[in-house]
């Protein structure tokens, strides 16, 4: 839930500690030049957190180097300074820590932690193939997190190979079922 009528030093102070706490990649500048090619009003939206509040998943993809990192770090920093906790995450290591989770018996509890987190980015989806069990894992998280907590996803792998790609269509379906997909392209 955002934060309300903290006065704006709270508010900084609190902000800072959220940008820190959520692992955020640093943004290079203050401001944000909008990708080619989008439509300003989704771009808006998307800066204005409501997606967030609203617990809906974005989607971001585009081939290296457009600035998938840099434009889903900008809808962090964005929900942080409206109040949101915020946590990124590159998915290898978070299947990492998954796996390592379940040996050490803290599986539950991560998975409490991960679920509590008002926007969750995942980024480089699709890099490396999964497993089946690690499939499981990934689609544990998001279905704790389905219409009660947004997440973000950055990836390389275009939208509609999403099915062929993942050892499991259910987890291909548990993000696809979004309302906000977003293409990034070079031009």
């Amino acid at each position: 839930m955002p934060n309300g009528s903290h006065g704006k030093t709270a508010n900084s102070q609190n902000c800072s500690e959220t940008l820190t706490c959520a692992s955020l990649r640093a943004l290079r500048t203050s401001t944000c030049n909008p990708p080619r090619g989008l439509d300003r009003a989704l771009l808006r939206t998307l800066w204005e957190s409501q997606w967030v509040g609203h617990h809906h998943h974005v989607v971001v993809t585009g081939p290296t180097g457009v600035g998938k990192t840099y434009f889903v770090c900008a809808l962090g920093h964005a929900a942080c300074r409206q109040g949101y906790r915020v946590r990124y995450l590159r998915l290898p290591r978070l299947l990492d820590e998954l796996y390592l989770s379940r040996g050490d018996g803290s599986y539950t509890n991560r998975l409490r932690q991960l679920a509590k987190t008002d926007l969750l980015i995942l980024d480089d989806w699709g890099l490396a193939p999964m497993t089946s069990a690690q499939a499981q894992e990934v689609l544990e998280v998001l279905d704790d997190r389905t219409g009660t907590r947004a997440t973000c996803i950055a990836s390389q792998l275009p939208f509609e190979l999403w099915h062929e790609k993942r050892p499991s269509p259910t987890v291909a379906d548990a993000v696809m079922d979004c309302p906000y997909c977003i293409g990034l392209i070079e031009s």
